[in-house]
This record gives C-alpha cells, structure tokens and sequence, in this order.
C-alpha cells in the first residue's frame, strides 16, 4: 500500500507507512521513527499506545485497518483476543502544521477491564537526542532547560490538578545529528504524565527515544465496563525549525487562537485588582480612594480579590463561604461599594477559588457527603456528584448575578487530591469544563479570568475554558518578562493577564513590587512596567491612589494605547527574538514580536534590562520581503520606512537609553 505523506510549512514530513497487515509512523515532522531500515523494531520502540490493564502487564494493539480521512488519517487498533480496540485519530491544520493526536481505547469484550496505563506512543528512530522542558513552581514558572537523553527515563508530569506546577504539559524532542526536532504537547483533561525512554538499538549507532504521552498513571484505575470508552487527552505536534523551541510558537498561537480562543472575549477590559495593595485588607475608606485613582488612570472594571467573603481573621480559612463579610471594617459594605463603583462609571468584579471549601465553612457541615478532603485544613468539592456540581453552578451564577458582575477572578490555590474514580482526576476536568461552558453561555458579559496561585494552570486546556489567564503571582518586572518568554512556548500572549504593580513613596520616587509584594521595593519607571503588561490583557495593581497626578496621566495614555490596540493583541501570534531565560535573570534584552495576521501589523515589543548596550538589532520574521514596512513608535513619532527584506536579514535597530526601559514598535506595510 502507499505511504501516506503530510508536508508542514518549513518541509518536514510526516508519513503514515502500510502494508496489508500493519500501520506505522515511519517519519514524524522530519524525524525518522521506529527502525530507519524498515527493519521491525524492538518491541520497547514499536505501538502505538502503551497499554496496562488488569489483564495483562504490557497489553500489545495491532493496527489491522488505516484510512485517510479529509483532514489526516485514523488507524484502527485491537487486542489479539479482541477484548480491547482503539481508535488513533490524527488531524492535521494545514495552514499552522500542527498536528492534533487523539486517541480512544474501548472495551469491546464482555468483561469489566481496569486500565492503570493508557499512553500515546511515538518511538524515535535509533539517534543522539536531547530534550527541552519547563520546569516551574510558584513564582518560578516556566524555567526551560535541554538535557541530554543518554540513559533511563526522564520522567515528566502533574499532581493535585495543577497542570502546569512542577512540569509543563510540553517538551522538545531534538534529533542532534539531523538538527530536526518535534514539540509535543499535551492538552490535560486531568493529572499528565510525559516520559521520555531511551533503549539500546542492534541495527545502529544511537539510542531510541520513546515518547509516552497522556493521562497519568501514577495511580491509574480506571474501570471499563463492556462497551465503554476512554477518551485519552488530545497531543499536538508541531516541527520545530532548526532546534529552537521558539520558532514553533507563533503557529501554536494562531491554532489555538482559531480553534479555542476565538470563543472567548474579543479583548479584555482594563482591570484594578485589590490584591497587591493590602492584599485582604479592606478598608473602604482606602477602596474609595484606589476606586478615584483607577478610573484616573483609565480602568474600566475595578475587582475586589480575595477578602470580600465570609467571617474570621484569614480570606484563606474563609473560603467555601460565599456571602458577604461579616466581620471587620468591609463587613455589610460590599453592596455600598458596589454602587459607589458603578456610579463613578466602572463596572464591578470580584474573587472566587471554586473548587476549595476551608474546613470552617458551613458547607462542611451541611454536606460533608459532597467533599474530599485534599490538604492545607481544605476540601475539594466533588463536582461529579450533581447535586455538588449544581450547588457550585448556582453559586457562581448568583454573585456573578447579585452583583452585576463584570468580571470574575477564578483561583486554584490548593491541590484537588484524591480522584474516588481512579482516573487521574478526568472526571473532575471533565464536569469542570463542563460547568464553565455552561456559565460563560449564561453570563456573556462578565470576562471570567482563570488563575492557580498564579500560573499553575497556564496550559491551554484550561485557558481555554476562560476568557484569559493570569501569568504568575511573581510581579517583580524582569521576572514577569522571563516568565512570559516561558509560557509563549506553549500558549498566546495575548490571551495572558498581567498588571503591572506599583506605589509612590514620598521623597523617593516610583517603585515596583518584588515576587509578591513591596516588602523589597524596586525603583522603576512607569513606561517600562506598562510595556511589559500590553503585550497581553492589561490591568493594574498596587496602590494607585499613592501615585501622583503626573504618574497616573501617563498610566492613562498606556492604557488608552492599549485600548486603542488590544482586539488586534488578543488575536496576534507572537515569535521571541531572544532566547528563553529561567527567572532569575535581568540581563541582555529581550524581544517579542507580535503579529495581527488580519489587519497585517508586527509590533516589536524591545526591553534592555540591565545591559550596558543602549542600542540592539532585531531581526523581524514573517514579513513579506516585497513590501515596504512603515515604523512608527508607540508615543506616534516615525521611525521610517523599510523593506521587509531588509527588516528580516538586518533587523530593526533599536535605541533605549537606559537600562531597565523598552518600547512598543509598530512595523505596518505601506498601501500605495
């Protein structure tokens, strides 16, 4: 039978190899796969899906049918006893080359089967290999680092529900010999699990690299009854140009922008959020005062975080408890504030953490058969039972109505712990998500922002079930933008919420917030703390209302720039100029390159940290080499006109003159 060949945009193929018997990946996005002389593989580097069961330790399905289909292929799957069949459904979007993987196992005999492992499967042809992942904690998200694949397995993963702490749900798999490399994501409906094994080849020199890929099965049990299915989380797969993990990203973007995130809010609205002020401390007095500085500045929505709810001494303990405070100066305010903030004509938006009840909160006591006890003094809501899940739906449903929401903050701050269906939490994800496409349905005007202490959750299964998601809970201005650089490897920028986080001390001028408060206080300048934020959803935090008038006029032309800006934000794709760096680190530049693909506008968001260069070329990518480009600086100043040629081979020239500064370039063609 012919091969079944799929071409991505920079060459690389993909090819689907048959005969009348089998079915096997012979080429995935230029890397070759199983054995390179069309040998049969070992059987550690051959399968499509590993597969345990509690029938067998390691159960082998062999392909017996493939077909194409209009968007890629399917290859159909089962037992020798067939007892158990799979469907493998690959798809492939043409205009980014990303590939989406789904896979289906189902129990087609007549006896309950217990799966404890169920793994997407790509085995790598015999080579030298190496590996990039992320790893991450709270504020210290995304820290990429390559490591050699020479031995053994490395193992990567997530616990409690929080799919993006620990390990990101990613990795770039980098043939070294060929410079071919294939990023793997998985898209979590519940704990992931990704391992990378390598295993000694007969027929040449080098290693296999064999990818698992999937739903964890750290304390996988899930029980298949006859005729039941399970649906394993979808992969991507995109080829990766030259080695760099970067250079896939701007097609992620637009992919999940087309596929996911075009359901979501066209743009954000500009938001101040309580929390980096006096974090739960509210006294209205000192809210009146932030409500008159916020809407100086340019907001539109003005958010009570955590603190609002309750009664006791710690918005922790109080969680789980969703009526207004009842003790301590907020206490009976909340409705007053409410109005006072609609009358000076913003609209209103408050904090909740769902999925935890504290064991002080009534709930508890009034139904304990709803709650699984997780960590911390705290309860997971068990959301699979109807009557806990419509509890939580009418909750929700009644602040966002009772208030008049226009946006709600949803934390995770806690990990959900143990899944009673043995299933790595799916169940759980599943009615979450479930619950979320109900609510969003049913409040279309309230923005519903995701957040896990930060960015715990930032992964673009759960980005998808909000309207935006914020980026971390480190706010220390270089650390934000190295976290950033992080996560654009995996999701859009443009759909990430960031404030920048600043107070005024008299006689000492401006500052920035460090890691999470002003405890350590950083000099800084306004220009720089906006810039790094309107690359995605732009809000503010801090004390506002300590600024003076010359400070807010300023935050009020970023935030009419962004206004003016953020629908084409939202939609762009974003490319990094300059390599991702873990946090901590404050030096060099770094460029990000944003692109509009409707409107055709590239702006070019430039940053010098500490760097004792006050000029750096950027070489711009994606341009049409024919056209001439109009460049134009964020305050409105020309800045020229040029080639695109020009711009991608000997970049775009940039001059800040002093460290700890940026600006926001716009690079737009010129219509004759």
């Amino acid at each position: 039978m012919d091969p079944m060949k799929f071409t991505a945009q920079n060459g690389q193929e993909t090819v689907l190899s048959r005969d009348d018997k089998t079915a096997w990946i012979s080429r995935l996005h230029g890397l070759p796969c199983g054995n390179p002389e069309g040998k049969e593989a070992e059987s550690f580097a051959s399968g499509w899906i590993a597969l345990r069961t509690s029938m067998t330790e390691s159960l082998v399905l062999e392909p017996y049918d493939s077909e194409s289909t209009h968007e890629g292929f399917r290859v159909l799957l089962h037992s020798a006893d067939g007892n158990i069949s799979a469907v493998s459904d690959w798809r492939l979007n043409k205009p980014t080359g990303v590939w989406s993987r789904r896979d289906v196992v189902t129990n087609t005999g007549n006896q309950p089967v217990v799966i404890h492992r169920a793994l997407s499967r790509f085995a790598f042809a015999p080579a030298e290999y190496r590996l990039y992942s992320q790893a991450g904690g709270w504020c210290a998200e995304n820290r990429g680092i390559w490591t050699p694949i020479t031995h053994g397995t490395i193992q990567l993963g997530s616990r409690g529900g929080r799919t993006a702490e620990n390990d990101t749900p990613y990795c770039c798999l980098l043939n070294t010999q060929t410079g071919n490399a294939v990023a793997i994501h998985v898209v979590p409906r519940g704990d992931w699990a990704i391992k990378v094994s390598t295993g000694f080849s007969w027929s040449g020199p080098g290693f296999y690299a064999v990818v698992d890929a999937g739903c964890s099965d750290t304390a996988l049990s899930r029980r298949l009854p006859p005729g039941e299915s399970f649906t394993l989380p979808e992969i991507l797969l995109q080829s990766v140009t030259g080695g760099d993990p970067a250079s896939a990203s701007a097609n992620l973007h637009d992919y999940a922008n087309t596929r996911w995130f075009s359901r979501g809010k066209p743009f954000a609205p500009v938001i101040f959020n309580t929390w980096f002020d006096q974090y739960d401390d509210l006294i209205p007095e000192r809210l009146d005062s932030q409500l008159a500085a916020a809407k100086t500045a340019g907001c539109e929505v003005f958010v009570i975080d955590a603190g609002w709810f309750g009664n006791g001494p710690n918005w922790w303990n109080r969680v789980g408890n969703w009526t207004p405070r009842s003790d301590g100066p907020f206490a009976g305010q909340l409705s007053a504030f409410r109005e006072r903030v609609r009358a000076s004509g913003l609209k209103f938006g408050l904090w909740m953490e769902p999925e935890r009840v504290h064991q002080d909160a009534p709930l508890v006591k009034e139904h304990p058969e709803w709650l699984i006890f997780s960590c911390r003094e705290s309860y997971r809501l068990n959301i699979c039972i109807p009557e806990a899940r419509k509890w939580l739906t009418d909750t929700i449903s009644r602040v966002v109505t009772e208030y008049e929401l226009a946006w709600m903050k949803v934390d995770f701050n806690f990990e959900l712990g143990p899944d009673p269906e043995m299933a790595a939490l799916s169940g759980h994800f599943r009615v979450w998500h479930e619950m979320w496409d109900e609510l969003r349905a049913k409040h279309p005007d309230c923005f519903f922002e995701g957040c896990a202490g930060g960015g715990g959750r930032v992964e673009l299964g759960t980005m998808a079930a909000f309207d935006g998601h914020f980026l971390s809970d480190n706010i220390t201005p270089t650390d934000a933008l190295r976290i950033l650089q992080g996560a654009a490897l995996r999701v859009p920028p443009g759909r990430i919420t960031m404030w920048p986080v600043v107070r005024h001390y008299p006689g000492k001028g401006l500052f920035a917030a460090k890691r999470h408060g002003f405890e350590e206080p950083i000099p800084s300048n306004i220009d720089f703390l906006c810039r790094i934020c309107e690359i995605g959803m732009m809000g503010l935090s801090g004390d506002l209302a300590s600024l003076p008038p010359e400070t807010l006029s300023r935050i009020k032309f970023h935030t009419d720039w962004y206004k003016a800006n953020r629908a084409s934000i939202v939609r762009s794709s974003a490319r990094l100029l300059t390599p991702p760096l873990p946090v901590p680190n404050d030096k060099g530049w770094i460029g990000i390159q944003t692109t509009d693909a409707r409107d055709d506008i590239h702006r070019l968001f430039a940053f010098r940290l500490d760097d004792p260069a006050d000029t750096r070329p950027f070489k711009l990518t994606g341009l049409d080499a024919k056209k001439t480009y109009r460049i134009t600086a964020q305050d409105g100043s020309s800045l020229g006109s040029r080639m695109g040629d020009a711009l991608m081979e000997s970049g775009l020239e940039v001059s800040l003159d002093m460290p700890m500064s940026g600006d926001i370039i716009d690079i737009a063609p010129i219509i004759n």
